[in-house]
Order: C-alpha cells, then structure tokens, then sequence
C-alpha cells in the first residue's frame, strides 16, 4: 500500500517540474495544509472555498502539517506501473472499490484511499507521512460539490487522526462562542445560517465544518469552506445581495447555487469559536421561530448519520466521536419561522442565556 504513496510522490514531483508549482498554506484547526498544484491549471478552483484559511505562516508549534499534491491525467504517467494501474482503475472500477467508495487492494493501515467515478477523482493520503494526493482523469469541469467542498475524504481522513471531526453542519457565532445546526440536507441549516449574515453572528458554514477539544475541556468549532450552498433561484432571492456573487448561474437542474462568501462578505468569516450549543433545525411553516430543549438522542440523530453519509472513510470511531460533542454539549430544537429576521435574534438570546 505505501508503494502507491511513493508513485504518487514521484509523479507529482515530475508534473510540477514539468508545468510549474504553485502553492498555497491554510490554518485549519490550528493545522496547517499545504496545497500544491501545477500554475494555471483547475487546482486553482479547489481553493476558493478554503480562501478564507489562507495564511502566510507554518502550522502551530506542535502541530503536524498535511501535504495535499493535486495532479491530472493530462500529465503523463512515466511510470508505466502507476499508468497502468490509473488506467485499469478507470476502465473497471467496480472491481476494485467498496460500497463506500474504498480502493479495496489500497485502503488499509496508514494508507486511505477512495475512488470516486463519474467525475474519475482518486484521493490518497497517508496518515504517517501527513501525504495527500488528489489525481482526476481529465480537465472535465469539476463538479459543482467538489468546488464548493474539495477534498472532504482527504481532509477528513487525516483531520480525524489529529483529533478533530468532521462533521455536516452549518455553524455561526462570535469569538465568545456560537451554535452548530445539526441536520440532513434540506432541514434549514443554510437558510438559518444565511439568514445570520446581517446580525452580529459569524459564519463558520452552512454546511461542512470540524470540531475539536484543544483543552478537553470544552470544543470549538474550526470553520472549513466558505462555501453557501441553496436548493435553487427560490431559496437565493430570500437573501438580499448574494444573487450577483453566484459561481455558477449556468446550473445543471440538479445543481445547487454555489456561492463563496470569502468574495462577498469576508468581514462576516470567523475560522473558530467555542461551542456553546447544538440546533436541530425544524421547519414548522409558522411565522415565529423559537427554541426549545431536546435530548442528546435527537441531536445525535440530526448530526450523526448525514456526518457519516457525506464521508467515503468514515465509521465508527467517526460516530463515537460525534457522541461525545453531543453529550458535551446542551441540546435544542431550533423551530424555523418563516420571518427570516428572528432566526439570528433567536440565537442571539440563547447565546447571552447560555453564558449567563
């Protein structure tokens, strides 16, 4: 399996001495990742979401640093065992991947790896070597989810070996402490997190975001893509101001409006914050929204299972570490109205309760 790691590294070395290197540091969680890929290609696109985490400095005094090299087919394989291999996997990936996407003959030990056909996008990482790599086939576009949230099963992967998880849902709050919204798609965390942007609330995400105890003693939420997602024209034209920031106004039908807040509003970006709760968000079609208590269960149900779901490497120890956010962390019901301006104010008081 480490065999594959060191095919990678050679050819990745070879495209970037052949078509130029361009690179890119992000803070995540205190982490650093580095990005490399080869100038004026896509790789460019897969950093707008992570825009917002640029930094010019190395990862935290005793903080690991993952590598992450994105290549494409375009550049030759000169080495004819990784050209076979790539182009066998491509013809025949069925026989060599598992039910969630996992290179069978690959993933394993220090090693994970995962394939995902369609848009023909094979992922490594390895884990002791804090080595990523993200080969697609061609210069085919990327699909729009992969633009707006690149590179989940690598980050993830590696993310979880350094003690923070991913998981899906949206986040807002200040420097003092904010909410995580808990939910599978179409229960309302992008409609109540965008509905934030013009209160004093931060946006963390709306829909993939880390979260991790640095102390043991409390968590924080670790913003990851600043990237809003909305189901169609509908849903953008609540939100005043985004329609101009759209990244893709030519949309297949089932193509979601993609946005990058880091172009339209990056004053309203906060990279962390303490947790101070966890929202389930309910859609009951009434006026008013208010928030309710609800059980540990109920909140690990909205957040768990959708986690899981997002995630090709993903598993138990992913699970178990999401029950321990939501027993750490009182629980609520957020019941959406559809006056969009009571959302943040409904926040907001429960923040100033919760810290009384």
């Amino acid at each position: 399996m480490k065999a594959i790691v060191d095919l990678f590294e050679e050819y990745a070395e070879q495209s970037f001495r052949a078509s130029g290197l361009e690179e890119k540091m992000f803070s995540i969680g205190g982490f650093g990742v580095r990005l490399r890929f080869a100038v004026a290609s896509w790789g460019g696109i897969l950093t707008k979401a992570l825009d917002h985490l640029q930094t010019q400095e190395p990862a935290e005094p005793g903080r690991r640093q993952l590598t992450i090299s994105i290549l494409d087919g375009l550049q030759p394989q000169r080495n004819p065992l990784l050209r076979f291999y790539l182009k066998t996997l491509v013809d025949h990936w069925p026989d060599y991947t598992g039910p969630r996407g996992e290179l069978l003959n690959l993933h394993g030990g220090s090693v994970v790896a995962f394939y995902h056909p369609g848009p023909d996008i094979l992922s490594v990482v390895d884990l002791e070597a804090d080595l990523g790599f993200f080969w697609k086939r061609d210069l085919s576009p990327l699909p729009y989810y992969e633009a707006g949230s690149p590179m989940r099963g690598l980050l993830h992967a590696w993310m979880r070996e350094q003690g923070v998880q991913f998981v899906h849902g949206g986040a807002v709050g200040t420097e003092s402490g904010g909410v995580l919204l808990a939910g599978r798609g179409g229960s309302g965390k992008s409609t109540s997190v965008l509905a934030c942007l013009d209160s004093g609330l931060k946006y963390a995400s709306d829909d993939y975001c880390m979260v991790g105890s640095p102390d043991s003693r409390h968590w924080d939420v670790y913003s990851l893509y600043n990237t809003a997602k909305l189901i169609g024209d509908s849903d953008l034209a609540k939100f005043n101001g985004l329609a101009s920031h759209v990244w893709n106004p030519r949309r297949e039908p089932d193509e979601k409006v993609t946005i990058f807040l880091n172009e339209s509003c990056p004053h309203k970006l906060i990279p962390q914050f303490p947790l101070r709760a966890i929202l389930v968000p309910v859609i009951t079609g009434q006026a008013d929204t208010r928030i309710e208590p609800c059980g540990a269960g109920a909140a690990l149900m909205a957040m768990g299972p959708s986690s899981l779901a997002q995630l090709p490497a993903s598993g138990s120890q992913d699970l178990n570490s999401i029950a321990q956010v939501v027993r750490g962390s009182p629980c609520f019901r957020l019941k959406l109205g559809t006056d969009l301006k009571q959302i943040p104010r409904a926040i907001c008081q429960l923040l100033t309760q919760l810290s009384q």
